[in-house]
């Protein structure tokens, strides 16, 4: 056990790979990985468990955070591709929090390509954000 009670990152590996972990501890280590911030171990328990409603609502933390790639791993595992309204969404919320690189990642695939390219002239960023 790590610290704050919190799995190892062998633990954690020991869990997601055994066959018939129990659904409640899966979910129960992806509830307390979330309030410890750690949103991407979450992410690995819910899916293991296939916790729908706890994946959807990671959904809301993408949003809230303007995570493009949670966004697009969280509706992947759901089975769904992110709508247009999620995408900008995301997006929007990335660029009043300064990240310019899923901003345009949301602008591109949210269909607002010139956003996107308003945002990089703006910021005095002509670079391809698939470039580095």
């Amino acid at each position: 056990m790590g610290p704050d009670n919190l799995l190892s990152c062998l633990e954690k590996r020991d869990l997601l790979n055994q066959p018939a972990a129990s659904v409640d501890a899966l979910v129960g280590w992806g509830d307390r990985s979330l309030r410890a911030g750690l949103i991407h171990d979450a992410l690995d328990f819910y899916e293991k468990a296939g916790a729908r409603e706890a994946l959807s609502r990671l959904l809301e933390i993408a949003e809230s955070e303007g995570d493009a790639f949670l966004l697009r791993r969280v509706c992947s595992i759901l089975g769904r591709e992110p709508t247009t309204e999620q995408w900008l969404a995301v997006a929007e919320q990335a660029e009043r929090l300064g990240k310019e690189r899923f901003a345009c990642k949301g602008y591109e695939a949210g269909g607002a390509q010139e956003r996107c390219e308003t945002l990089r002239s703006r910021s005095g960023n002509s670079t391809d954000p698939q470039s580095s």
